[in-house]
């Protein structure tokens, strides 16, 4: 629900309606929204179609859009690690919600993406391959503690351009970051003990204060 009100901010409407389907999950979320946001003072309406009418075609259009695109990027890290990840592995969770992440920066619609839309500039911020090794910068105690170690890509975060990574224990959200060229398959135990699901954990997170490195072209 956090994501789903935290991108409602980014849209700049006070205004606004939520529609869904009729299935029972979507219609609690709905319920969600709308009593989070009425008592900030936010005019917030609803609306549910009548079942089999198509009147979230352009809904379902999306959907059927971003689906192949999460299974896309599944294929090329299951290639990259050696591993058929099952449909139940909190891996789909996040590829969605990346996949999800690039429609709305890259997709383009009339010749301008969602992104294009409601900023008014194309995206210009940098961005790995979903599930890619890379070293994370995390704050830690300790003098002779590293600060730079591997990590997992996971995808961006919103407003703030920062990344999501899986440090081999938990979710780390950090703005500095360095790829580096390694065989996947090296990591194969991040992979196999990820056990983090988006839903809870992009909520919780504190974000590191530091700044961008510049990522070089793979």
């Amino acid at each position: 629900m956090q994501e789903l009100l935290g991108f409602a901010g980014l849209l700049g409407y006070s205004e606004l309606s939520f529609r869904c389907d009729n299935e029972p999950t979507l219609l609690q979320w709905q319920r969600y929204v709308i009593n989070a946001r009425l008592p900030m003072g936010l005019p917030t309406l609803k609306a549910v179609p009548p079942p089999y009418s198509h009147s979230n075609g352009l809904v379902e259009n999306v959907v059927g859009r971003i689906r192949p695109l999460a299974e896309t990027l599944m294929h090329y890290m299951s290639e990259q690690v050696g591993i058929d990840f099952s449909s139940n592995s909190p891996w789909w969770s996040w590829a969605l919600r990346h996949a999800s992440w690039l429609y709305n920066r890259f997709g383009p619609s009339k010749g301008m993406s969602p992104y294009e839309v409601i900023n008014g500039k194309g995206f210009t911020g940098k961005v790995c391959r979903f599930g890619e090794p890379a070293f994370g910068f995390s704050k830690v105690e300790g003098k002779g503690t590293s600060r730079w170690s591997r990590m997992i890509f996971l995808g961006k975060s919103k407003p703030h351009d920062t990344y999501f990574l899986f440090d081999g224990r938990g979710l780390v959200l950090t703005r500095s970051i360095r790829r580096v060229d390694t065989n996947w398959k090296s990591h194969l135990e991040y992979y196999l003990n990820f056990t983090v699901h988006t839903t809870a954990s992009v909520a919780s997170v504190s974000l590191t204060q530091n700044y961008v490195h510049d990522i070089p072209n793979m």
